[in-house]
């Protein structure tokens, strides 16, 4: 039997998704992760929220990741309407190994993580050719984009 916790109102109302935003579990990140939906101005995110973020499909580490991040954004763009997918990935993220995989050179994690960011984005584009895909990388001092160049240098 279910009882209630603590009452609370919110807005139950069908909504259109404003995008698919997959980022990682880290609680380090949720500060600026909130700060950038809000810049960005997505008040309605389809949140999928694990493990490395685009690491899932830019170097799965099992044969369930990328089919469970896949099926996500095809149930965000079906049931909410979602066109627009935000790949993130973040500093001394320990999926990755790190900080310290990168011997604390920044610029080094910063490339590897734009390269895995690219090849999880061209993941979506193969499979949903009609969504938008966008790459970011959380610091914790910044927030960066990998742009559309850049992936075709890798």
């Amino acid at each position: 039997m279910m009882r209630i916790l603590f009452d609370f109102h919110s807005n139950g109302q069908p909504y259109t998704a404003d995008a698919v935003v997959i980022c990682c579990f880290d609680a380090r990140t949720r500060l600026i992760v909130g700060e950038f939906l809000r810049r960005y101005d997505i008040v309605n995110p389809d949140m999928v929220v694990i493990a490395g973020g685009g690491l899932a499909l830019s170097s799965p580490r099992t044969e369930f990741d990328r089919p469970f991040v896949l099926e996500q954004v095809q149930l965000a763009a079906r049931l909410h309407r979602a066109r627009r997918v935000i790949l993130m990935s973040h500093s001394d993220c320990a999926t990755y190994g790190g900080l310290a995989k990168f011997d604390g050179d920044h610029a080094r994690e910063m490339a590897h993580h734009g390269a895995e960011l690219c090849r999880a984005s061209e993941v979506i584009k193969n499979t949903f050719p009609d969504l938008t895909v966008e790459r970011v990388f959380l610091r914790f001092d910044s927030v960066l984009s990998v742009a559309d160049e850049e992936c075709t240098e890798h």
